[in-house]
């Protein structure tokens, strides 16, 4: 019931004057009872004397309504008496009165004029109210105080009423009791009722300053739009309905405040991430997504009973895209009016993100298609929406020189309080940091009193979201494409029924992926983001460290992830054509200045494997069509050539990382090592083709043949000794799984097949496949390396000819080409070269041309005679014969000089041989078994070897081989006595 102590007098003590001036008053009087006849419609006054056009046609008649028309004091109370009676009433209708003219529509409309319900009720009174003119002759400014007095009382009324009504609402079993409030707010959201928006913000506002009343009107809203949000689709109509509550929500202080306070905010409890979207009134928008909810089953927008067309495909792509890019930008303002409302649901909104991304934490664990349908977590298109938001949220911060405070990273809950009075905040004090503290080096600690602004919030916010987002999603879709490759190829040769099902639902997935993840919006905020963050890291570290520097505090702050997740979102670009992205040119030169300094420092990316991947996002900046075959660059523009930066350390840089992939400790490094030097071969090739580069590898290169016996290895020699690992690794595995690939189709095309039980067959096939996979990935891998290896030698041949490697490139050259050119090539007639990416004409040609570019090397023509397991002179003959076929006749000519020089070569080692036969055991190398010319001592195991064989051996493993000591150039000690017997003996011999 209403409080009947509440006082409604104020609103009739018009004045002191009131009895004195009688006549006044009584017009005044009469025309407030006119006024309240129209808003309560209760006859205040004589209906029949208030004017056709400002009287309402439906009365409801309440006993002493109308009685003491004159101005009186003591008929206030029996006026607030009559509203009260009517609000109790429960059949209204029996007391209508109907004029034959009057208002009759909308706020007057005689189902309006008859309501029963309270809230109802009194919502119509309230929009009569707000309908009233604000003045009029008689009263003048009176009658607007009137008005917004009664407007108050109402909301008091009102608010008191629905209250109580939603207290029963919650301690009702079945739930049958409805809240008039709810529906009625709904139509008006719809334009279906003509109760003003205003009613229902200041019946919320009466109880801004009790929280727990607040929630307590709009529960019964927000549990509604919960329900709405449930099963939302990208085409669902009632989308638009549930942003406009929303908006309402976000517009108003008091609104926002019962929003993030109520109980469909974010989960209570130990509510699992999952929770997010089915217990939060924003949860059911952010998951509106064209990526399947879970891996089982097909994208909705993309599946069909009969298969799509590609015009079909291509038409609902667009309908996705935009209906998408749509979700999110009322998403975002959502968001950016709740962070400006106040500084309550600013709070609202962190704490929000914070506990989202704890709970979803795990989604950093999926490593498998199985755990990517975790049910305990978010979904893909959920943290893809969230991403695309949070970026949105940051643009204001893109493009500029951040002052972000890296110490953000190390706080904890109870160290960091925020500049605006924000708590809570994403914890990065698990993750790995990007650079190792040195031995003796304080770790970096948050002082006492630090305080963070929003700035810093939303910059560390946005990467978590992006490591949880955009970089999980886009590791589903690679799985997800894998599975169809793999779905292909193990149906190839079924009936199509057989596998249709399984391969439309795949597809839907993949172009669903594609509609999402690959929208330009999307991709263009995170490059921006990305850009920003490389700029930021740059500021950390300016100008750029040489090793002897010591890092600076801040760095050490930093994790490791913030690199990672930009250098994973490069290699998706790298290997998705998805088109040239918006101001390339800013990124750029940002990107490539970021990739030179911190590339090829291992003090400032402990990580080789982070260090690896940024190689790839530089290949991504070569001007299109200079990258590998099938590989998309973002842009048609050269920047490499106006890079100061990278033109001084970039080659420096590149040939580091380079090196150190190849120690990245992990267990999968041999397969990633390959994958990462790739794209390196692209940027080599095409920096190769600049003047300036190509200055600095020859810089590089003359150094090495200057020092490659000294007490460190040189940066090149190294480069160049891990190349031919790749080489020499790469196609021997390439030509070893054809001829694997061979026997089986032999063995298809025998009689003896048709012989073989079903469970042979099973296993040749196996193996086929097996082979043909490595021998594909393996041959395209050869190419790619031995295309660099014929560039480089073409100007920068002495480091390839000097004793430490020579012999080996000679041995590798020589066993590649005799399988080639030889006896052995019949083993590698597969039935399509093509497939298995194997051209051996022109595989023939490149190596020819390595033959060629060192030709003239003397070290060179006498490293092949020595190699007597693949070399002899016929060998050369042989590859002198397919150059003809190839009508390269420039090659064969310079081929047959070659020739004639490793032939003198030949006959002048023969007789050295004959000469030095039957050496002492003690003079001949004891890995090798060679004459050794300068021994030394290998300090940890006291054994003597040769300087080159040694050497060698360190360039790949920098250990003694004989019991895996460490071992370093520096560390040999030369044995002089040995080295002059062995002189001594070699002067006697001649």
């Amino acid at each position: 019931e209403l409080d009947p102590s509440t006082p409604f007098q104020q609103l009739f003590e018009l004045r002191d004057d009131f009895d004195r001036n009688r006549e006044w008053s009584t017009k005044v009087t009469k025309e407030i009872n006119a006024v309240l006849t129209r808003i309560f419609l209760v006859p205040f006054c004589d209906v029949a004397d208030m004017p056709s056009t400002a009287r309402p046609r439906y009365i409801v008649t309440v006993e002493q309504a109308s009685a003491g028309l004159e101005a009186s004091r003591e008929l206030l109370t029996m006026k607030y008496q009559v509203i009260l009676k009517r609000m109790q009433m429960w059949r209204p209708q029996e007391h209508l009165w109907e004029g034959h003219s009057g208002l009759s529509g909308g706020l007057f409309a005689k189902d309006v004029a008859i309501l029963a319900d309270k809230v109802p009720y009194l919502s119509f009174c309230y929009g009569r109210a707000a309908a009233e003119p604000a003045a009029c002759k008689v009263t003048g400014d009176l009658k607007a105080a009137i008005v917004r007095q009664v407007k108050e009382k109402i909301v008091e009324w009102a608010g008191e009423v629905i209250i109580a009504k939603h207290q029963l609402l919650l301690r009702s079993i079945n739930r049958q009791i409805k809240s008039e409030f709810s529906e009625l707010f709904f139509q008006m959201v719809m334009t279906k009722s003509p109760v003003p928006q205003e009613f229902f913000v200041d019946v919320g506002q009466r109880y801004s300053d009790d929280v727990a009343k607040l929630v307590l009107v709009y529960e019964p809203v927000l549990g509604h739009l919960l329900q709405l949000t449930q099963g939302l689709k990208l085409d669902s109509q009632n989308i638009s309905l549930c942003f406009s509550v929303l908006d309402f929500f976000t517009s108003h202080e008091a609104t926002g405040k019962a929003l993030i306070s109520s109980a469909f905010w974010r989960p209570a409890g130990n509510a699992p991430g999952s929770a997010f979207e089915s217990q939060c009134v924003l949860g059911g928008l952010l998951r509106l997504s064209s990526v399947s909810a879970t891996l089982m089953q097909p994208s909705g927008q993309f599946y069909s009973d009969h298969e799509l067309t590609n015009m079909e495909i291509a038409t609902q792509f667009q309908i996705v895209q935009s209906s998408i890019q749509q979700v999110v930008e009322r998403l975002s303002q959502v968001f950016r009016n709740l962070l400006r409302l106040s500084a309550l649901t600013k709070h609202g909104v962190v704490e929000w993100l914070v506990d989202c991304f704890h709970r979803n934490s795990g989604r950093t664990k999926m490593i498998n298609l199985l755990s990517a349908s975790s049910p305990s977590l978010t979904s893909d298109g959920f943290f893809l929406n969230l991403s695309w938001v949070m970026l949105k949220l940051c643009e204001p911060l893109m493009g500029k020189a951040l002052v972000i405070d890296p110490l953000y990273c190390v706080a904890t809950t109870q160290q960091a309080s925020e500049g605006d009075g924000i708590g809570p905040f994403v914890d990065f004090t698990k993750e790995t940091r990007l650079a190792n503290v040195s031995e003796g080096v304080a770790r970096p600690a948050l002082a006492l009193g630090t305080t963070f602004n929003f700035k810093n919030h939303c910059f560390f916010l946005t990467h978590r979201c992006l490591s949880l987002g955009m970089t999980q999603a886009l590791n589903t879709f690679e799985q997800v494409l894998r599975a169809y490759s793999q779905a292909r190829e193990q149906m190839a040769g079924l009936p199509m029924d057989a596998n249709s099902l399984q391969i439309r639902m795949l597809t839907s997935q993949i172009i669903g992926f594609k509609a999402h993840a690959t929208h330009v919006e999307l991709l263009n905020l995170c490059l921006s983001f990305y850009t920003t963050t490389a700029q930021w890291l740059v500021q950390l570290v300016t100008p750029p460290l040489d090793s002897a520097q010591e890092l600076p505090v801040q760095l050490l702050a930093v994790p490791e992830c913030l690199v990672e997740n930009m250098a994973d979102f490069a290699m998706f670009l790298r290997q998705k054509d998805t088109g040239t992205l918006e101001n390339i040119g800013v990124h750029m030169n940002h990107l490539i200045t970021f990739i030179t300094v911190f590339m090829g420092n291992s003090k400032l990316i402990s990580n080789p494997h982070v260090r690896a991947k940024l190689a790839l996002l530089l290949s991504l900046m070569l001007p299109s069509g200079q990258g590998s075959e099938a590989q998309p660059t973002l842009s048609g523009e050269d920047f490499f050539y106006s890079h100061d930066v990278a033109k001084e350390h970039l080659i420096e840089a590149l040939l580091k990382v380079f090196i150190d992939i190849e120690f990245t400790g992990q267990s999968f490094q041999f397969e990633n090592k390959f994958r990462y030097r790739i794209p390196m071969y692209d940027i080599l090739e095409h920096l190769w083709k600049i003047p300036t580069y190509r200055a600095s590898i020859e810089l590089l290169s003359e150094q090495a043949v200057q020092s490659y016996d000294g007490s460190e290895i040189p940066l090149f020699l190294r480069f160049i000794n891990l190349m031919l690992n790749d080489a020499t690794v790469q196609l021997d595995e390439g030509l070893q799984n054809l001829a694997k690939v061979k026997e089986v189709e032999d063995m298809q095309s025998s009689q003896q097949w048709p012989t073989l039980t079903n469970e042979e067959r099973r296993a040749y096939l196996e193996k086929l496949n097996e082979a043909s996979m490595m021998a594909k990935n393996r041959n395209f891998l050869a190419m790619r390396t031995v295309r660099a290896l014929a560039m480089i030698t073409m100007d920068t041949r002495r480091p390839f000819v000097v004793p430490t490697l020579v012999d080996r490139l000679a041995a590798m050259l020589n066993y590649v080409l005799q399988h080639l050119v030889g006896a052995k090539r019949n083993e590698l007639k597969v039935k399509d070269l093509q497939k298995y990416n194997f051209n051996p004409k022109e595989l023939t040609k490149i190596l020819v041309a390595v033959y060629l570019n060192l030709g003239h090397e003397r070290a060179f023509c006498e490293a092949l005679p020595r190699d007597q397991r693949s070399f002899s002179m016929d060998l050369l003959h042989q590859a002198e014969q397919v150059l003809r076929a190839l009508r390269e006749e420039d090659m064969v000519a310079e081929l047959r000089h070659l020739a004639q020089r490793v032939q003198k070569c030949c006959d002048e080692m023969r007789v050295e041989e004959e000469r030095y036969e039957e050496a002492p055991e003690e003079f001949l190398d004891p890995l090798m078994s060679t004459l050794m010319s300068d021994p030394v001592v290998l300090p940890t195991s006291g054994v003597s070897m040769d300087r080159v064989n040694i050497v060698r051996h360190l360039l790949s493993d920098m250990s003694d081989p004989f019991n895996r000591q460490p071992l370093t150039p520096d560390m040999l000690v030369p044995n002089t006595d040995l080295r002059r017997k062995i002189e001594e003996w070699k002067a006697n011999r001649k």
